[in-house]
């Protein structure tokens, strides 16, 4: 396993004084890239980044433009774009156009085609700040990282941070599209020749706003079997109970879900879902080995820490990652506005980098 011991910092203390003792160093020339969007974690990580580095920090927001953006989201994606271009010092802002005309989903290769452009520089940290962007543009910008970083010589550091809150997380509403897709870059040898006859397994991360669209990936997929993942332990201690009560219909019924399939995942612990996944996969190549394969396929929604997890696992083994691009948000405002900062759960991933080259890569997962 690649990032089995990968380091990790959890919680508003640990993940604070990392990037401030980490980034204090004054060799270190950091490369953010961040999400410039509605959402009220926007602003979090870049800006405490540059209290830490000031012209030492190149930042780089991927604005996300959708179609059926509503009045109010686009009003607070502005507001939050003005305060970071406002205090970031080296800050550029690029829109991304998540849909085509013709709704073809674009968004994923449009950002890292950005991403690469910013390469040129001579980085010593390379930060994905997810908080504030999509699954379908977040994946593929992470690995374009990790890919660029693991073709140099001398690997820069590649670390994934997130601002996550499942009240904000459950309370975000996506308008999705009709079909679903693999996410730009995860497409893995799902629809090729060799697995045809592979055993499929569908790993979908359970999410109340998705229910409609997992309902269409199933459909398309027609997997063999299904593991739901639900969060457990989480912030939220009965959120695993009402998520299966909520589908109850799909686990009973058309998914046909064995008890024994479900899996719990810890909420805030990526690595968790990852060696989860992991494991899994390992047991049934090895079952499935003399009868055409096994094929995992996933679909992270939902927590944004749990679906780190599953980036993390799908880059590895090169796993098929199926969504359902959304045409645009709804939000409670209310519901969301009442989360005050100090309960937002802050995360740190070191992915590549320092601790794997000196044999370090130990950490608090």
């Amino acid at each position: 396993m690649r990032w089995s011991d990968s380091p990790q910092h959890r919680g508003d203390h640990d993940v604070k004084d990392f990037l401030v003792n980490h980034f204090s160093e004054k060799d270190r020339r950091v490369l953010l890239i961040a999400g410039a969007g509605f959402d009220p974690r926007t602003r979090l990580i870049p800006i405490l980044l540059h209290e830490v580095l000031h012209s030492r920090l190149r930042t780089l927001l991927l604005k996300e433009e959708r179609p059926s953006a509503s009045d109010d989201l686009v009003a607070r994606a502005d507001a939050n774009q003005k305060v970071l271009t406002d205090t970031l010092l080296d800050c550029d802002v690029t829109k991304i156009d998540v849909l085509s005309e013709d709704l073809s989903v674009v968004g994923g290769r449009k950002a890292t085609r950005r991403v690469y452009e910013e390469f040129a520089g001579d980085f010593t940290d390379v930060v994905v700040d997810v908080s504030a962007l999509s699954l379908g543009v977040g994946f593929p910008v992470v690995r374009c990282v990790l890919e660029w970083a693991d073709s140099l010589p001398e690997s820069p550091n590649v670390h994934v941070v997130l601002a996550g809150h499942s009240v904000v997380d459950n309370n975000v509403h996506a308008t999705p599209l009709e079909q679903s897709k693999e996410v730009f870059g995860f497409k893995g040898d799902y629809g090729i020749e060799s697995t045809g006859n592979a055993a499929k397994l569908w790993m979908p991360q359970l999410a109340y706003d998705q229910r409609a669209a997992l309902g269409r990936i199933y459909d398309n997929l027609l997997p063999h079997d299904v593991c739901p993942i639900l969060p457990f332990p989480s912030i939220d201690p009965r959120g695993g109970d009402r998520l299966l009560d909520h589908y109850s219909a799909e686990i009973l019924g058309s998914w046909d879900v064995a008890p024994k399939n479900v899996i719990y995942a810890a909420e805030g612990n990526p690595l968790d879902l990852y060696r989860t996944i992991l494991r899994i996969d390992d047991e049934r190549a090895a079952v499935f080995k003399e009868v055409g394969g096994s094929q995992l396929l996933l679909t992270p929604t939902g927590s944004k820490a749990l679906a780190l997890g599953a980036l993390m696992a799908a880059v590895e083994r090169d796993l098929p990652v199926r969504y359902v691009e959304s045409m645009g948000y709804t939000v409670d405002w209310e519901k969301v506005d009442q989360v005050p900062e100090s309960e937002v759960e802050l995360l740190h991933l070191w992915l590549a980098g320092e601790p794997y080259s000196s044999g370090l890569g130990t950490g608090t997962g």
